[in-house]
C-alpha cells in the first residue's frame, strides 16, 4: 500500500481528460470564473459518474468565483 494519500492533477485540457478517462479522480475541484475570455481550449463535460457535492462562492478582488466539488459515485460504474 502507498502511503501517498491525495494526488492532484492540474492541466491543461488534455492531462484532465486523460486523467477523467482513466477513472482517477475520487474528487473533482473546480472553479468557475464567469465571464468570456475568448479562450480556445475547454475542459470536457465532468461525466455523470460524478455528482455535486457543494458548492461556494469566493469574491477575489473583483471576480466572484464559484468553487464546485464533485465527487465519483461509485454506483454509477
Amino acid at each position: 500500500m502507498s502511503d501517498v494519500e491525495s494526488i492532484f492533477v492540474f492541466g491543461g485540457a488534455e492531462i484532465y481528460s486523460q486523467a477523467l478517462a482513466a477513472a482517477l479522480p475520487d474528487t473533482l475541484l473546480i472553479s468557475n470564473i464567469p465571464g468570456h475570455y475568448g479562450c480556445d481550449t475547454f475542459l470536457d463535460p465532468i461525466p455523470s459518474t460524478y455528482r455535486l457535492e457543494r458548492t461556494s462562492n469566493h469574491k477575489h478582488g473583483t471576480v466572484m468565483v464559484r468553487h464546485e466539488t464533485y465527487v465519483r459515485d461509485f454506483g454509477k460504474e
